[in-house]
């Protein structure tokens, strides 16, 4: 039986801001959504930005290889391609087909220029082979330390 009597809270009750009493305790319900990837893309600058943090799992690798697509299907040829890994702890490779079909849509877009910032070579996740597959000699494809340098190679 629940005591309803004057200065009792019941067992559900608003506060005046609009969180939730249960039973007297109070909870706040967040919803945590994880991004460990990031695309821009300027067709002005003839750029998409591609950032990897964290660790990032299959479902968001699939995820970022959809809006490349999206973002690369809009781009006039010649576009150039920052990727920063800078950030990334690990990569699932069971991705690595969503990695290989983001680079043949580069390549049938007309990319001119692929930079990646790679800071620990520990953290390429096969990019390197893979590139010679899809990329060939046809593109230009650049490794960088650290982005200040990827930054200044783009700007060749």
């Amino acid at each position: 039986m629940v005591d309803e009597s004057p200065g009792t809270p019941s067992r559900q009750e608003a506060t005046d801001d609009g969180r939730q009493l249960v039973g007297g305790q109070q909870f706040c319900y967040a919803l945590f959504l994880s991004i460990m990837f990031s695309v821009e893309a300027s067709d002005a600058e003839r750029l998409i930005k591609i950032n990897w943090s964290g660790q990032v799992d299959l479902d968001e690798m699939r995820r970022c290889a959809e809006e490349i697509g999206v973002k690369a299907s809009k781009m006039r040829p010649g576009f150039r391609v920052l990727t920063d890994m800078t950030d990334l702890e690990s990569m699932d490779h069971a991705g690595a087909p969503y990695i290989g079909s983001v680079m043949d849509l580069c390549v049938t877009r007309q990319v001119e220029h692929v930079v990646r910032v790679i800071p620990n070579p520990h953290k390429d996740i096969g990019l390197n082979i893979m590139s010679y597959f899809h990329f060939g000699s046809k593109i230009r494809v650049t490794n960088c330390e650290n982005l200040a340098d990827a930054m200044r190679r783009l700007a060749e």
